[in-house]
């Protein structure tokens, strides 16, 4: 609770601590991830660097008070800014395969369906805005 006391200034619903343990224990589980669901095929330092700037990328947009569900668009987003950037390892081919191009439209149809779905139902967590439910 004392950790939680300093608010994080654009969004005074989340605070440094829980901004920096979501860097922390994210870029370290994300880390572990990629190395054993990829075993040999990245080095330890690129991992680590990589899933530490995806953790850190996923917790500026948790951050965010955007009024949508964090919990479908943050990891879709970072999913994709994290395969990006293990592409930069030399590993281009796979941009480039019809399998890739075809799942990319599927994952952004329903990226784009899901918030569209979200935006209709006026479910925000934004604050001071409540829900028809409450």
């Amino acid at each position: 609770m004392t950790l939680g006391r300093h608010k994080l200034p654009w969004n005074p619903r989340k605070s440094w601590a829980g901004t920096l343990g979501y860097v922390l224990f994210g870029g370290l589980a994300a880390a572990i991830l990629l190395l054993w669901s990829a075993p040999g095929h990245y080095g330890a330092g690129f991992a680590i660097a990589v899933a530490f700037a995806a953790a850190l990328f996923a917790a500026l947009l948790e951050s965010q008070p955007l009024g949508l569900d964090d919990n479908l668009g943050v990891p879709l987003v970072t999913g994709i800014f994290l395969f990006c950037l293990t592409l930069t390892q030399g590993h281009w081919e796979l941009v480039g395969a019809p399998e890739f191009h075809r799942r990319l439209v599927i994952g952004l149809a329903v990226n784009l369906a899901l918030a569209g779905a979200a935006y209709a139902t006026k479910e925000s967590d934004e604050p001071g805005r409540r829900s028809e439910r409450s």
